[in-house]
């Protein structure tokens, strides 16, 4: 089964809201990464956040987001593909979290049509959230203003439910409407986990309780899962690129090559045989 994501204007084009649940492609996301605890929720959240952020800002381009820790605590990586997959890394240089503090940031990346990369850099606040990120990134980066959360709930070891929205305020918001949406969003979404919960991590049921009694049209919706890109042409292509001395000792020692990839832990063997075509290649 697919998560989902829905994108909704309103009649007056004051708002436009992003409403995803990413359960099942986070929760595949943090098994292949073996990640609990604190980092395990980080690790999903900025899942969210970036599928949610491509759906808002370049939806037929990859996306990528990165938060890199304060005091070298490691990186994390989420990567939301237009062709509906997301994975990610977790990468820990201290027996710790990768800590939002002093000196962390947050970077987005998107692959432009041209090949070139757009990106864009924040520094955050210490104890930040990933929603706190993203709305200081859309802020400072995009000149958006928005309202974002994501969250991630977990008993024990097991996801329950992680999803999130965006509601971004658009040029031709009256100025009633934004009232009204602001007293909404800080009464009724106050505690957005708990609201997620009880409806039960529903996207449309989301959507339409942000935009209650608002004209609105449904503009978009894309299917998510987890998914990777890596294969077995792309490890004999990675092989492929060493040196030609480096080739003919793996093929002398005789030994079977075994490779897992980093994003979704799927193990691949290339046999001797294989790396003397990868040398008559070379």
């Amino acid at each position: 089964m697919k998560d989902q994501l829905y994108v909704a204007i309103t009649e007056d084009g004051a708002f436009r809201v992003v409403t995803a649940n990413l359960t099942a492609t986070v929760r595949q996301a943090v098994a292949a990464q073996g990640v609990t605890g604190k980092d395990a929720v980080t690790f999903g959240e900025l899942l969210v956040a970036t599928a949610i952020y491509r759906l808002t800002m370049a939806h037929t381009m990859r996306v990528q987001g990165v938060l890199k820790g304060s005091d070298s605590s490691g990186y994390i990586l989420a990567d939301s593909h237009p062709e509906g997959w997301c994975r990610g890394l977790v990468r820990r240089t201290k027996d710790k979290p990768v800590q939002i503090g002093k000196g962390a940031l947050l970077q987005m990346m998107r692959t432009l049509a041209s090949g070139e990369l757009h990106q864009g850099v924040v520094e955050l606040e210490p104890g930040a959230s990933i929603s706190d990120a993203m709305m200081t990134y859309f802020q400072q980066s995009e000149q958006l203003a928005c309202q974002m959360e994501v969250c991630c709930e977990f008993e024990g070891d097991e996801l329950l439910r992680a999803g999130g929205y965006v509601v971004e305020l658009l040029p031709e918001a009256p100025e009633y409407g934004l009232a009204i949406m602001t007293a909404r969003l800080e009464t009724d979404f106050g505690q957005f986990p708990e609201k997620f919960r009880q409806w039960e991590g529903s996207p449309t049921k989301l959507r339409d309780e942000l935009l209650y009694g608002m004209d609105f049209s449904q503009t978009g919706h894309a299917e998510v899962t987890f998914g990777c890109e890596c294969s077995r042409v792309r490890v004999l292509a990675s092989l492929g690129t060493i040196g030609v001395s480096d080739l003919q000792e793996m093929i002398a020692a005789g030994e079977t090559v075994e490779l897992s990839c980093d994003y979704c832990g799927t193990d691949y063997r290339v046999a001797p045989e294989e790396l003397r075509g990868l040398l008559s290649t070379s």
